[in-house]
């Protein structure tokens, strides 16, 4: 029982009231040409977004609703060429207007052939300035005519030759659009919308050529343009297109000008709150437990709940029951999942729906994986929940439990039984000496703590090991490609981890945390400690660029092997350290140096 990662026009988060705020707005713009853009980190829901409002217009006979994917077309050619030809040869093939629009077409698709011999060769600047072929040009041209299928090339070399004096690339523009705007009349639509995603997947250069386009070419009276992007992802792919803004002007201030100018109202999709978590997970985890009219029935509840969330925790066990009435085992089990793990996974996954369904699809798979290794009579599937929240979100202290239960005779981990005493108690947590050092990172651990089923009486050691191939953070996978360049430049030589010295000052720090326990887990593996593991510069130069990282940092050595670690790690010198962590730094090194020769006979730098 996986969750599936598609997009779909099933509304389980109440964005429905997203997508028709947008539909009024198409509508009420009437002939007015518009730009929206539906932005929201990877995973929040877009592409369903943009399902809804398909799903809605489908039976519009005065609207023409076309999809456009940019990464699907990622790499073929002219970005803007692509688009233009797509949604054309779309609208050329609507069993609506096809009929209707077909001179029209042919002569924009004619217009699109003319653009794409402009491309052809290597002086396209000035055949765009001049509209005159260059050598390059007409020799790709011929080119073309030497093929072993010249038949197939000829007309379109013609077209390109013999009016070639009177067509330069500004007029092209001003035909098109001329040309676009007839046909739109022609075809006596009231609505051209056209749905654009996974821009935000694209190259750079991609994502802006689509948005350009959209703005030069096809933006002309009667079109909606509706942008689904993460629009952080646009702004970096701005920025890589005009490197050489002069930084009077603020490079960060143009990006976003510049993005203003091409999506003219923008929605962000807000974060789930914690009822609203719990609802998505209650909803995705039900779904095959029952039958269709009454999955539906509590569908519609859930909407209800979700158009006041502040006002109600989520969906409940007790409006699942008034509606299923007597709830089966199986679905008490997934219910009493949701209510167990959703409050810290909200937190764990900044709200994001697309996380929420990895975490659950992960669980699922190991508790599988369990039963094939005739495991789960010692597999309990809400402790395997609540440790799994742990290795996903705060990896260092999972790494500790697991360890101490690994090497306990009878798999508890002695530790977390102490903490767990007070807790049964309602007293204060009474702090073991090991755990003593992560009580104060946040308050998220000690929600872990107090969630049930409590860990100190059971024997961790099955779950650590079907756990054991779990070297990374689960969500390695669902990290942005600027993080995951970063973490393997991180991995990498000094000399290469300066050259990108920038680039790793200019993340947020959310981003730097992420890529904090991505390094950290990597060095974790490392076995050989007399020798420096790879990570540990890139470590060292998150910090410097990140001072707020130094408290994790005393925290990941206290993970190193302290017997048998090299002199390499007596080098802090790279590190502007505060006071407080500058200190332990030095009684950590110093600990070591009681049983490890090596330390001893050196010094530490400064």
């Amino acid at each position: 029982m996986l969750l599936f990662d598609n997009e779909t026009d099933i509304d389980f988060l109440y964005y429905e009231s997203i997508a028709k705020t947008i539909l009024s707005i198409v509508s009420e713009s009437k002939e007015t040409p518009i730009t929206i853009g539906v932005h929201g980190d990877w995973g929040a829901g877009k592409s369903s977004i943009l399902k809804m409002i398909e799903k809605d217009l489908k039976d519009d006979t005065k609207v023409i609703c076309l999809t456009f994917n940019g990464w699907l077309f990622q790499g073929f050619e002219d970005a803007k060429i692509v688009l233009m030809e797509a949604i054309i040869s779309s609208l050329q093939a609507n069993k609506k207007i096809g009929e209707t629009i077909k001179e029209e077409a042919k002569s924009l698709l004619k217009r699109i052939d003319w653009m794409k011999l402009v491309k052809l060769g290597g002086g396209v600047a000035i055949n765009m300035a001049t509209g005159m072929p260059t050598p390059d040009q007409i020799n790709n041209a011929i080119g073309l005519l030497k093929s072993e299928k010249p038949e197939e090339h000829i007309q379109k070399v013609l077209s390109f030759l013999k009016p070639i004096e009177e067509k330069n690339m500004p007029n092209e523009m001003h035909g098109f659009r001329k040309d676009f705007e007839e046909l739109l009349n022609k075809a006596k639509v009231d609505k051209l919308v056209i749905l654009v995603d996974d821009l935000d997947r694209c190259l750079p250069e991609t994502a802006i050529e689509t948005l350009e386009a959209i703005r030069l070419f096809l933006l002309v009276p009667k079109t909606s343009f509706i942008i689904a992007a993460d629009e952080g992802m646009i702004e970096c792919a701005v920025k890589k297109h005009f490197p050489y803004v002069p930084t009077y002007q603020g490079l960060n201030d143009y990006s976003k000008n510049y993005l203003e100018k091409l999506i003219q109202i923008p929605f962000r999709i807000p974060a789930l709150g914690g009822s609203e978590t719990r609802t998505y997970l209650t909803l995705s985890l039900i779904q095959q437990h029952l039958e269709e009219e009454v999955f539906n029935n509590i569908l519609e509840k859930s909407k209800e709940l979700l158009q006041k969330p502040w006002d109600n925790s989520g969906l409940s066990r007790q409006d699942i029951e008034n509606i299923v009435g007597d709830i089966s085992t199986e679905l008490d089990e997934v219910i009493f999942l949701s209510e167990q793990i959703s409050p810290i996974l909200n937190e764990g996954t900044k709200g994001n729906p697309r996380q929420i369904k990895r975490f659950i699809n992960s669980l699922l798979l190991r508790f599988e994986i369990s039963k094939h290794r005739n495991l789960d009579e010692f597999i309990n599937k809400k402790v395997l929940a609540k440790l799994m929240l742990l290795e996903s979100f705060k990896p260092d202290i999972y790494d500790f439990i697991a360890t101490d239960s690994a090497k306990s005779v009878n798999g508890i981990c002695q530790d977390i039984k102490q903490v767990e005493e007070s807790i049964k108690n309602n007293a204060e947590i009474n702090w073991s000496k090991n755990l003593n050092r992560f009580k104060t990172e946040d308050e998220w651990f000690k929600k872990w703590l107090k969630i049930q089923p409590l860990l100190g009486d059971e024997d961790l050691r099955p779950y650590v090991f079907i756990a054991k191939d779990k070297k990374i953070n689960l969500f390695l996978n669902n990290t942005n490609e600027k993080i995951a360049e970063l973490f393997n430049v991180l991995l990498q030589s000094k000399f290469a981890i300066n050259a990108n010295i920038n680039k790793i000052k200019n993340i947020t720090e959310s981003e730097a945390l992420e890529l904090f326990n991505l390094v950290a887990n990597k060095i974790k593996e490392h076995k050989e400690w007399t020798m420096e593991p790879v990570g540990y510069e890139g470590i060292k130069a998150l910090i410097q660029g990140h001072p707020s990282l130094q408290k994790y940092f005393i925290n990941l050595l206290k993970t190193f092997d302290g017997h048998n670690v090299g002199i390499w790690v007596l080098s802090y010198e790279d590190i502007d350290l505060n006071p407080d962590v500058k200190k332990e730094f030095i009684e950590l090194i110093t600990e070591w140096q009681k049983t490890n020769r090596i330390l001893k006979a050196g010094n530490l730098q400064d």
